[in-house]
């Protein structure tokens, strides 16, 4: 890992911020048997990237740090040059902190699919639930526009019985009147959800051992070839010239085999296999 990685990684890196990025974490604990005390062993920070004019997005950079706080994400966001026009976060109060600190100005926006789900549980919570519900239709339309979110602000604070429905549109009101006055002039990507499959992914990998990683300069080595693994960019060929190189001290080669290729169902395609993919 120490000697090769880092020359598989710096083949395939990120020379600058694309135009939208999508942050999110994952925290990795462990809990002693004996007293039953959780602690927090590190982080690990995801940025999903979409460059302009794009429907695709790709895994742009993803990291560890020992908690994810807000300087561990400064830190991450300044990693690379180049700023992003577009920021999608899920409410995380570091990722609040932390991107206007680097890219003053920069749009920070709260993402629609999960402002859409904690609105609905919070109105459930207050009794109003069911199709049909009048709030629960001005709700689907609050994050689309100025005009949306005004009217299921004015309505649920006309409501004195909607107690945690209230208390959350008071919470959201500044930032969700500016997100939806600016929505229109901003890039189109404006959910998580693209990120939370590739992070379960992440989990997948790392939970078994996560107690046995230490050293901070490794982990983020695997990481970067775990990034590599989800865009589709760990070919054994490539991998192999790229080793190759090393071992002599020649130079990394300047090309691959084709760009990856994506099946319908989103299994990844190799240019050689021995049988056709099966059918979804």
């Amino acid at each position: 890992m120490a000697r090769f990685a880092p020359t598989i990684i710096d083949a395939h890196a990120e020379t600058t911020w694309p135009q939208t990025l999508v942050l999110d974490s994952t925290e990795f604990d462990w809990t002693n048997t004996a007293t039953g005390k959780r602690i927090q062993l590190f982080t690990v920070l995801a940025a999903w990237g979409y460059p302009e004019g794009r429907q695709r997005g790709r895994l742009w950079a993803l990291q560890a740090f020992p908690t994810d706080s807000a300087y561990a994400w400064v830190s991450l966001l300044r990693s690379l040059p180049g700023a992003p026009e577009l920021v999608v976060y899920d409410s995380d109060k570091s990722v609040a902190a932390a991107a206007p600190r680097v890219w003053p100005g920069v749009a920070v926006h709260l993402c629609e699919h999960h402002l859409y789900v904690n609105g609905r549980k919070h109105l459930r919570d207050d009794g109003q639930h069911g199709m049909g519900n009048l709030y629960r239709g001005l709700l689907a339309d609050a994050g689309q526009s100025y005009t949306g979110w005004s009217t299921f602000r004015n309505a649920v604070l006309a409501a004195p019985e909607l107690v945690e429905t209230g208390k959350w549109v008071r919470h959201w009101d500044q930032q969700m009147t500016g997100q939806t006055a600016r929505r229109p002039n901003v890039p189109a990507h404006r959910s998580t959800g693209a990120l939370d499959p590739h992070l379960a992914k992440v989990r997948q990998v790392l939970k078994p051992r996560a107690w046995t990683y230490r050293n901070l300069e490794r982990m983020n080595a695997l990481l970067g070839l775990v990034r590599l693994s989800i865009n589709l960019r760990d070919r054994p060929g490539d991998w192999s010239k790229l080793i190759t190189a090393h071992a002599a001290n020649r130079p990394a080669p300047v090309s691959f085999d084709e760009p990856p290729t994506y099946l319908p169902n989103e299994h990844r395609a190799y240019s050689l296999r021995m049988h056709t993919v099966p059918p979804s």
